[in-house]
């Protein structure tokens, strides 16, 4: 279990729950085989690890982070970014681009003219 959950052996306790979460037994005698515990397929293994403190892991303020600046980031080859500029695609693909901010100003335009004919104006108030 040391590589499934990272604690080390000598520090674990590890209890045996049913399917229906009832304690089974405690796995405390480590000259012990596994198969001498009365363990069943269903059944879930508890864990704990008596040196590690609840939330060591979940801050993350102490941790130095590795960070790029933009243009660190443009330079570099093996990237998203640079995948996307090579391949001309999303917003490095100035025709695909071009054809979105047109139908974006089309769509607009057709919004105005619907709520103009329709004697819709701005700032009127309702009765």
């Amino acid at each position: 279990l040391e590589l499934i959950t990272g604690g080390s052996a000598s520090t674990m306790t590890i209890t045996v729950f049913d399917k229906d979460n009832k304690l089974i037994c405690k796995l405390d005698d480590d000259s012990a085989l596994l198969g001498s515990f009365p363990i069943d397929n269903g059944h879930t293994l508890h864990v704990e690890d008596q040196t590690r403190t609840a939330g060591e892991f979940e801050n993350t303020a102490a941790v130095e982070k590795y960070e790029l600046t933009p243009e660190e980031y443009s330079k570099k080859s093996d990237t998203v970014q640079a995948y996307l500029k090579r391949n001309k695609l999303g917003k490095y693909n100035e025709e695909e681009m071009a054809a979105l901010a047109k139908a974006k100003e089309d769509q607009e335009k057709e919004d105005e003219n619907r709520i103009s004919s329709k004697g819709i104006a701005e700032g009127a108030r309702c009765q």
